[in-house]
């Protein structure tokens, strides 16, 4: 032992100094001893074996709702495992945040069926909400109007005007699940001289209470300002933090045209986010905004831009991703691939849409389209799901 304290040393020292210094050195070996047993159970990081990393949580998985023949159906968000979860007439599906309930638009008929035959008003449309995977469907929205159900017209009756029925389409559910926001259209129509009539629809966009202290309530945020040719609206969704609703809107007495609106929760201060453009040479537009939707995270706005492709009535889709406010727009790319006019969705990360494609030149209502996913940074695309339209993303969260 003294040896190697020499060794340590440098020194041929003897004596009882050498035993002093030794002793020293035995008790400084002692506490370097002690510190490395430390080191060893934790006590500092030097001489230990990496911490196992704390596992990482899962991302949740998610699950699309789409249509397909007026029927819906559920798969995973890759498109596989399709299963059909309601039995028909339905479309137009939103799923809520949390992923447990899915609202959708109901027909109590054939949609397709010939309804330009006067007097056949057209099928009756509902909203209902059911589980996330078709059980437990119920009717939210009635049918008739009156003491009966509380819900008055969107116009009071005019002289010679007979209310037909209303119909309740496109939900979109809050962001805390309490609320949704929709599409109201009363269908009436007017006798005129020679004992004809006309017909008409009148729109609003609406919200109702489902559950909380709101529950039941129905608030008419926007209507159509004139009962002979107003403007229409479709596709409501609530902004992230619920203080705005944003709808498209198409003005009534000219070219048809799509914008996107919004306004303050209570109706107040009706703004146009993303205008349309018209082009005279045409003879209708050139531009407009489709169907959107509103980032989960951030508030953002993704929409379908319809733009002409110069030859007969063609329009070309893409896709570009604006702030609420509608500034800083950008493109996403789809390589080629044409984006329709009736769909459009975030996933729940944000990170991702999914949207329809169309056949030019073709009706959009009933089309044959396909569904595709891409990142919002214009990277993987991808077809999930072959004939169908309508995609809600939800989360499922394992």
């Amino acid at each position: 032992m003294k040896g190697n304290h020499r060794a340590v040393l440098g020194s041929k020292r003897t004596g009882r100094g050498s035993f002093i210094i030794g002793l020293f050195l035995c008790i400084a070996l002692c506490f370097a001893f002690a510190s490395g047993c430390g080191e060893k159970s934790g006590e500092t990081a030097h001489n230990t074996k990496p911490e196992k990393p704390q596992e990482e949580k899962k991302t949740p998985t998610g699950f699309i709702v789409f249509e397909r023949d007026y029927k819906l159906l559920r798969a995973r968000e890759n498109g596989s495992g399709e299963r059909t979860i309601t039995s028909g007439f339905d479309t137009e599906p939103d799923i809520s945040v949390d992923g447990s309930s899915i609202a959708y638009t109901h027909t109590e008929s054939d949609p397709r069926r010939d309804v330009t035959l006067s007097p056949t008003p057209p099928p009756v449309s509902s909203i209902y909400i059911s589980n996330s995977d078709g059980r437990n469907p119920e009717r939210v929205t009635p049918q008739e109007w009156g003491t009966s159900s509380g819900w008055k017209p969107i116009f009071e009756r005019q002289e010679g005007t007979v209310w037909v029925q209303r119909d309740c389409r496109e939900p979109s559910f809050s962001q805390d699940g309490n609320k949704i926001a929709f599409v109201m259209r009363d269908h009436a129509y007017q006798e005129t001289e020679g004992g004809g009539r006309g017909e008409y629809a009148l729109e609003a966009v609406a919200v109702y209470g489902l559950k909380g202290p709101e529950k039941g309530n129905l608030d008419i945020l926007v209507r159509t300002d004139d009962l002979f040719g107003g403007s229409s609206f479709s596709n409501p969704r609530f902004s992230t933090d619920g203080g705005f609703i944003y709808f498209n809107e198409s003005p009534g007495g000219g070219p048809p045209a799509v914008a996107i609106a919004r306004v303050n929760a209570d109706g107040s201060n009706k703004t146009t986010i993303a205008n349309f453009e018209i082009s005279a040479a045409q003879g209708g537009m050139n531009k407009g905004y489709f169907a959107f939707d509103i980032s989960p995270v951030d508030g953002s706005i993704a929409a379908v831009e319809l733009s002409h492709s110069g030859t007969g009535t063609e329009f070309l889709g893409k896709i570009t991703l604006m702030s609420p406010e509608g500034s800083d727009r950008r493109y996403i790319d789809t390589s080629g691939v044409n984006v329709g006019a009736d769909n459009l969705c975030f996933s729940p990360d944000g990170k991702r849409l999914a949207f329809s494609t169309q056949e030019f030149g073709r009706e959009t209502q009933g089309a044959p389209s396909d569904i595709y996913t891409v990142m919002t940074k214009g990277t993987g695309l991808k077809k999930v799901v072959t004939n169908g339209r309508f995609a809600a993303w939800g989360r499922t969260v394992k």
